[in-house]
C-alpha cells in the first residue's frame, strides 16, 4: 500500500498500528485503515478562526462570499461599498484536544514545506529558468 501523512508523520499504511488502552493492556495491536467516504465534500477555506474552549480547541473554517458583479472598475467599487460588509461562510468546524494542536501545527508545516519544495522544483523545470 502507499504512504499517507497523518499529523506530520508518514507511515506505510500496513505498518501503522493503533493501540487503545485496553488493547495495550492485552497486548493486541491493530492496523489502521484510513477511510475517506466517497460522498465527503471538499470546501475551500480562506479564513480560520480558532476558539479555545474549556477542554478543547475549536477550529472554524470560513470561505469568503464575494457577491457576483460585473462592469467597469469604478462601478464595481461602488457596488461593493454599497454592500456594507462581506460575508464569511463557515464551511467546516473541527473540535480537537489541546494536546493534539502541536501535532496539527507540525503536520501543517510538513505539508507547507512539501508544497513549497514542489513549487520550487516546478519553477526550476520551466524553460528559461537559470
Amino acid at each position: 500500500m502507499g504512504e499517507m501523512s497523518k499529523l506530520g508523520q508518514v507511515h506505510t499504511l500496513v505498518e501503522r498500528e493503533h493501540k487503545s488502552m485496553s488493547e495495550e493492556e492485552q497486548g493486541v495491536t491493530l492496523p489502521v485503515e484510513w477511510h475517506v467516504p466517497e460522498g465527503l465534500q471538499s470546501r475551500y477555506a480562506n479564513h480560520l478562526l480558532v476558539q479555545p474552549g474549556q477542554n478543547e480547541i475549536i477550529l472554524f473554517f470560513f470561505e469568503t462570499q464575494i457577491p457576483p458583479f460585473g462592469g467597469p472598475t469604478e462601478a464595481n467599487r461602488e457596488y461593493l461599498l454599497k454592500q456594507g460588509s462581506v460575508r464569511f461562510e463557515c464551511v467546516g468546524k473541527m473540535i480537537v484536544a489541546p494536546q493534539m494542536v502541536p501535532e496539527i501545527i507540525q503536520a501543517l508545516q510538513t505539508g507547507l514545506n512539501s508544497y513549497t519544495t514542489g513549487k520550487m522544483n516546478e519553477e526550476r523545470e520551466r524553460p528559461g529558468y537559470e
